[in-house]
């Protein structure tokens, strides 16, 4: 708890004022209402470490999520026929044809074994749902699509009808057999 508080008073105040070390060790004597100053040449290397350390607080956050490898996700619903009226003007009803891809963003190419999805309307009435074997690339006959470009990969997951609003997820499965966290997209 004191150390968070001297964090707080280094960063919020740039003229840093914290209790002495030594006056810690007996608090019955310490005047709490005078204020202690660090001298000049503490400042850089006070600031330097507690900056460290908020960087490896922030990192063990971050590293809490069990994201590795994917960076991002996203879903694209097109719609490719029964969407214009006849005067030209868009309509989505439960004809229209929706042509839908997912994009996913992973930063590591090596460690990544298949790529588990589903698609639907809500999320208890999936339309599709599938999983794609890492790198195997072309039409794979189910009106599914695999692509890879770099780091991009694309996965066209065919064509729907009445998917204006959807549910999807997607997850990872590395070459260790383990998971990534869910990705959801909700539209």
């Amino acid at each position: 708890m004191l150390t968070q508080i001297l964090i707080l008073l280094v960063l919020i105040n740039p003229v840093v004022y914290i209790i002495p070390f030594s006056s810690l060790l007996n608090l019955k004597h310490f005047n709490f209402n005078q204020r202690h100053k660090i001298h000049t040449s503490m400042k850089t290397p006070i600031t330097f470490l507690l900056s460290l350390l908020i960087v490896s607080m922030s990192h063990e956050r971050a590293s809490a999520q069990n994201t590795f490898p994917v960076l991002s996700m996203q879903v694209d619903c097109t719609p490719t026929s029964n969407y214009l009226t006849v005067d030209s003007i868009i309509h989505f009803d439960s004809t229209t044809v929706f042509n839908v891809q997912m994009q996913i963003v992973v930063d590591d190419t090596t460690n990544i074994s298949s790529i588990e999805i589903q698609f639907g309307k809500s999320e208890s009435e999936i339309l599709r749902q599938k999983t794609f074997t890492f790198d195997v690339s072309g039409s794979l006959g189910d009106g599914t699509n695999y692509s890879r470009n770099g780091y991009n990969i694309l996965l066209d997951l065919g064509s729907f009808t009445d998917v204006p609003l959807f549910y999807s997820e997607m997850s990872v499965t590395r070459t260790n057999n383990s998971h990534s966290s869910v990705f959801t997209y909700h539209q």
